[in-house]
C-alpha cells in the first residue's frame, strides 16, 4: 500500500511546464497569479468573472481591495491544496469568508476547525462567525463552551456582542447547563434571571 499523501492539485500544474498562469490579483500592491480555468471549475464566481466581456476577463488582472494579500495568499494556497500554516482563528475567519465569497462549497470544510480552538479569547469573534454563517454545528460548539465558562458574560466583548445574538446564545446554553445530572456544578447565567416574557 502506498503512504505517500497524493499531490496536491498545486503540485500537479506547476510541475506542468506547458500549463501557466494567467491571471494575476493585485492585492495591496503585491501581484498573485493563479489559473482561471481551475479557478472557474471550483467557483461559479471566477466562472462568470472570466468568461464574461468583463475588464477582469480581457486583461486577465484583477485588483481586490477587499482581503489582505496575506489573506488572498493563504486562501490561494488552501483552494490549491496545499496544507494551510499555523494561522490565528482571525485569519482562518478570512479565509473562510474568501471561500465564502467566492462560493466555493467544497472548500467550506475549513469551517470545523474552529470549533477546536474555542477559548476565551476567541469565543466572542466565533460565535459572531457560526451566527452569521448560519452554522448551526459550530453554533452548538460555542452554547456548549458557554455553559461551562457563564464568566464570559461579564466581559466587554461578551456584552457588545448582537442583542439577538447574546439572547440566542444564554437561552441554548441556560437549557445545557440546567439539563446537567444532579452532582455536576452549575453556575447560573444572566438569562436565569430575565422574566420569560422578555426573552
Amino acid at each position: 500500500m502506498i503512504s505517500n499523501p497524493p499531490p496536491s492539485m498545486l503540485n500537479l500544474i506547476t510541475g506542468n511546464d506547458s500549463v501557466k498562469p494567467d491571471v494575476t490579483f493585485v492585492v495591496e500592491n503585491r501581484k498573485l497569479s493563479a489559473h482561471r480555468h481551475y479557478l472557474s471549475l471550483i467557483s461559479p464566481v471566477f466562472k462568470a468573472m472570466f468568461e464574461t466581456d468583463s475588464a477582469e476577463a480581457k486583461t486577465a488582472r484583477v485588483t481586490i481591495t477587499d482581503f489582505t494579500a496575506k489573506t488572498w495568499e493563504n486562501a490561494l494556497f488552501y483552494i490549491y491544496g496545499e496544507p494551510l500554516p499555523y494561522v490565528s482563528i482571525q485569519e482562518l475567519l478570512e479565509i473562510y469568508k474568501f471561500v465564502d465569497k467566492y462560493d466555493i462549497t467544497a472548500a467550506r470544510r475549513l469551517a470545523p476547525s474552529f470549533e477546536q480552538e474555542i477559548n476565551n479569547t476567541n469565543f466572542c469573534t466565533i460565535s459572531k462567525f457560526a451566527w452569521m454563517y448560519s452554522d448551526e454545528h459550530i453554533m452548538k460548539k460555542c452554547v456548549a463552551f458557554l455553559a461551562s465558562h457563564s464568566n464570559l458574560t461579564l466581559t466587554t466583548d461578551f456584552n457588545e456582542l448582537d442583542q439577538r445574538l447574546i439572547l440566542e446564545l444564554l437561552r441554548k446554553a441556560s437549557d445545557i447547563a440546567s439539563n446537567r445530572p444532579k452532582g455536576v456544578r452549575y453556575t447560573p447565567l444572566i438569562v436565569d434571571y430575565i422574566p420569560l416574557q422578555q426573552l
